[in-house]
């Protein structure tokens, strides 16, 4: 056996709720902090490898301890760093996949940087989660990091490494960085006893259970350490089997593996306390026991250390080259966003409300505007972290920790989008003080667009035929369109009350209650001017500035449409293939039979990479594609033709698409809505968006780093979905198509993917999916999202584009909404 040190890295896994409601597990970990310093003093006089060592897993607890913290508690915290017992690493919390570029901004600058300074962290953890983003990791190896020690939690989930394992990370940016991959954030505990923890995960609050004490486990006494030292010898003799770590029968501190050649003399494991493993406090006596262990000669030693020094000393004694990889770490854990698409479509809004506000005619933010963009930030991030609900929101959905969990998460999206919208409109309303009378229309984006404009009616003050653009002098006439009538109680008649008016209180169709006219051209970054004028004024209007027809015969779009009369091309002159393929916005499920259908979906995917097995599980997968009826034209303007197509499946009590075809330039608009019925059944909703561009792989983003799939990321790491910013660049020799997600961020290629085996590459990369639902996952996330959810998506094809650059910019402004102020 070559292993002759095993350091232990004793810490707390953070999750920002499951075991407890986030408020709570929050206060444990402040704590936790205080009562690790404790112990850190208790055994200061011992030599090194024996005195008690703590270390944060997270750096957003240890910053909000510290605001609270005296002067005293502050000192003993820095000593404790300095001594080489306390360890603050660098993420504020574990991460997903869906931070944009703005969260990975302020995450990488979650503390001052003074403070950033006295704790000096060298390594980040990222823990129960198997993928990491490369462009957190670039940003924290520019503020220091050097190191990052990763635990991922393999269920329903795998690694691309052998564990444990270490490997050279190069960023893009030629930067790297050390990674440890460990087998679990637990193995440090399994490494010595038999997994102690049982379920359910008590509350902290729970009377009836207590947190571990003297005794329980680590005991010092020579007849136990003896014992102790016996499991770990045979479980260093596994040390390269992952054969039981990928089994859910596995007990979470088995640490054995079945393959010999861990060629290394120094092991890192990670020591959590089994009260619940998660959010669990320090467990002091495990320094007796390390004591008594190398007081009795015991090998390999043991030694109690903080992660960047194990790992920095595992580095300085390795002689042979180890694996550097390059690319993205793609998380399969993404899917568990999809479980609740609506508080998700909310926070996605609030950053791009976001990204409006940085908008140079707004001009620069104030220290109190300042202050308001970083609380929301905060909030996104938070909505973002990897723990969404209780460990039982599924098996006990209706239980007040499951509900007061979702409450919670679900409550930094709301509030977010609420104090954005709030902090837009302020910011507005000072622009636009000594603007013109009229309506503006700001376009925030990096990119010219056009389209419709919309506002109630009674917002007017007036009777109004008319707008004028300021700037271009052209008029348009003003349509007056059905919309709500808020307070009437009685409609005209049912045609007054749409398929989303679920409530029925009032009539949200009544004529004449919404004003639209069509844009034109708004350039990047501006706000354009519209007067308003009565029908007499517009009249008389220059007809050299009135409105042209739309139809010129270089821009009229040719449209082609399936037996439903859903279009299924659409051809602009000037292009080869039309913009979108056959079955574009088809909607279709699949779900899982069986007495306890999510153990269906387990099983299924533990024998993904075992053809016989696999095959015969996945008899109880179930594919339900929706029923159409015939499609309609329901306007056909100048401008714009729009078909609406209604369609049945068994999960919905409705679904409605709508196309909306731009007639003078190569865009459509696709918006899908479905009333979800209320069911616990797990099943996965797909929307196909295929484009017509046969075997090219698009590039995508996360937080803004491009890459192709199967092409870009590390070889292993999951290909059966990505979560992606906003948009899918398709480059051919035939142009480029960019699509964009507006409301969704988890897209997936050529199959279904509960049913597709492990890959090596995108067969068919241009048939593109977005996972919109996905109630699959059976712990922590929401089992049962129900009611009216809209997912829209825009399409544009470009002949030439200079870089991906210009791609991205071209995605932002499809994405993003118009700023539209009334003043009158």
């Amino acid at each position: 056996m070559t292993i002759k040190t095993i350091d232990i890295i004793h810490h707390s896994h953070f999750d920002l709720g499951y075991t407890d409601h986030p408020v709570i597990a929050l206060e444990l970990q402040k704590r936790y902090i205080d009562m690790a310093l404790d112990a850190i003093h208790a055994t200061s006089d011992r030599k090194e490898g024996e005195r008690f060592c703590w270390t944060a897993e997270a750096l957003y607890p240890v910053y909000e301890w510290w605001k609270e913290a005296s002067r005293d508690q502050r000192d003993r915290l820095i000593e404790a760093i300095r001594s080489g017992q306390f360890e603050v690493t660098g993420f504020p919390f574990n991460n997903t996949l869906f931070f944009n570029e703005d969260q990975w901004d302020k995450l990488s600058n979650w503390i001052p940087d003074e403070l950033w300074k006295a704790f000096g962290p060298r390594c980040g953890m990222q823990i129960d989660v198997n993928g990491v983003s490369i462009a957190g990791m670039m940003r924290a190896v520019q503020k220091g990091i050097a190191f990052l020690w990763v635990g991922p939690n393999r269920y329903l989930g795998r690694t691309p490494f052998d564990t444990p394992s270490v490997f050279h990370w190069k960023m893009p940016d030629g930067n790297t960085v050390f990674v440890w991959v460990n087998p679990v954030y637990c193995n440090g505990f399994g490494l010595f006893h038999e997994n102690w923890r049982q379920g359910p995960v008590p509350a902290a609050s729970d009377l009836c259970y207590r947190a571990p004490e003297r005794g329980d486990f680590f005991s010092a006494k020579e007849a136990d350490v003896l014992k102790a030292h016996r499991r770990c010898r045979e479980q260093l003799e596994w040390i390269h089997s992952d054969s039981l770590m990928n089994s859910k029968h596995a007990g979470e501190g088995d640490t054995r593996r079945a393959r010999p050649g861990f060629e290394f003399e120094r092991l890192p494991v990670s020591m959590t306390n089994q009260w619940r493993m998660d959010n669990d406090p320090p467990f002091p006596p495990l320094a007796d026991f390390v004591a008594k262990w190398n007081e009795m000669g015991l090998t390999p030693g043991l030694r109690l250390t903080t992660p960047s020094v194990a790992l920095q000393d595992l580095k300085a004694e390795i002689r042979t080259p180890i694996p550097e990889c390059s690319g993205e770490w793609i998380d399969w854990w993404s899917n568990g966003m999809a479980s609740v698409p609506v508080e998700w479509a909310a926070s996605r809004k609030a950053k791009r409300i976001l990204q409006s506000l940085k908008s140079p005619f707004l001009g620069p933010f104030d220290e109190k505007e300042h202050g308001k963009r970083d609380r929301i930030l905060r909030d996104l991030c938070l909505f973002d972290e990897h723990t969404f609900g209780s460990w039982a929101s599924v098996g006990s959905p209706y239980s007040d920790a499951s509900r007061g969990q979702a409450f919670e998460k679900g409550g930094y999206a709301y509030r977010a989008l609420a104090q954005a919208e709030m902090l837009l409109a302020d910011r507005m309303r000072s622009l636009l003080k000594d603007a013109p009378q009229g309506i503006a229309v700001a376009n925030t984006s990096h990119a010219p667009v056009s389209g419709w404009v919309s506002v109630p009616a009674n917002c007017l003050r007036g009777n109004f035929g008319y707008v004028r653009n300021r700037d271009t002098g052209v008029v348009r006439k003003l349509a007056y369109l059905p919309g709500p009538a808020y307070f009437s109680r009685t409609p005209e008649a049912s045609e007054q009350i749409s398929m989303t008016n679920v409530s029925r209180t009032w009539p949200d169709l009544v004529p004449g209650q919404t004003v639209r006219f069509w844009s034109g051209c708004i350039p990047s970054q501006s706000v354009r001017y519209f007067e308003l004028l009565d029908a007499a004024e517009g009249d008389r209007a220059d007809p050299v500035g009135s409105d042209p027809s739309g139809r010129h015969a270089d821009h009229v779009v040719r449209i082609e449409t399936d037996p439903s009369a859903w279009p299924e091309s659409l051809t602009w002159r000037g292009m080869e293939r039309g913009l979108i393929d056959r079955g574009f916005g088809d909607f279709f499920s699949v779900g899982f039979t069986g007495p306890m259908p999510r153990t269906e979906y387990v099983e299924l995917f533990g024998a993904l990479d075992e053809p016989s097995r696999r095959e015969k599980i996945a008899k109880s997968v179930r594919k339900e594609p929706s029923q159409t009826v015939t499609a309609e034209i329901v306007e056909d303007t100048p401008f714009s033709i729009t078909f609406e197509q209604r369609f049945d499946h068994p999960s919905l009590a409705w679904g409605l698409r709508r196309l909306e075809v731009w007639k003078e330039e190569p865009r459509a608009r696709l918006c899908v809505t479905i009333n979800r019925r209320s069911s616990m059944n797990p099943e996965v909703f797909y929307i196909r968006l295929p484009i017509p561009c046969e075997k090219t792989v698009p590039s995508i983003s996360n937080g803004g780093h491009i890459f192709k799939p199967g092409e870009g990321q590390i070889p292993g790491s999951c290909m059966e979905y990505y979560a992606i910013d906003d948009g899918v660049h398709y480059a051919s020799e035939q142009g480029h198509w960019i699509l964009t997600c507006k409301d969704s961020a988890l897209i997936a290629f050529d199959e279904h993917n509960p049913t597709a085996a492990l890959r090596a590459s995108i067969e068919h990369p241009e048939r593109l999916l977005s996972i919109v639902f996905d109630n699959t996952w059976d712990t922590n996330f929401r089992a049962d999202s129900h009611g009216v959810m809209e997912f829209t998506y825009d399409l544009r094809w470009v002949k030439r584009l200079k870089n991906e650059t210009e791609a991205r910019e071209i995605a932002q402004s499809l994405s993003s909404d118009w700023v539209v102020a009334v003043k009158v």
